[in-house]
């Protein structure tokens, strides 16, 4: 190991104001969805939901907003499906 281990609590903790940014980024991105836009930009949809993430945590004032926004983007826009393992 390179370091002391940090517990996982202090890294970051999903707050209530968290769950209030994935609620909004999810109802954005829903309506983006509802647009006659081109095929290209449906696939800017995640990129969009972690700069809303981001800039939303900074503007709430959260403890490491960078994590938090990072965090709150991928779990609004589905981007968590990344790390499924491929079934058969």
């Amino acid at each position: 190991m390179m370091g002391p281990e940090m517990p996982v609590e202090e890294i970051v903790s999903v707050t209530r104001e968290m769950l209030y940014l994935v609620i909004i980024i999810s109802g954005l991105i829903q309506m983006l969805k509802r647009l006659p836009l081109p095929e290209i930009a449906k696939s800017f949809y995640p990129l969009g939901g972690l700069v809303v993430g981001v800039l939303g945590s900074y503007y709430m004032g959260l403890d490491n907003y960078l994590l938090s926004g990072i965090m709150c983007g991928l779990l609004a826009t589905g981007g968590y499906e990344i790390l499924k393992l491929p079934t058969q």
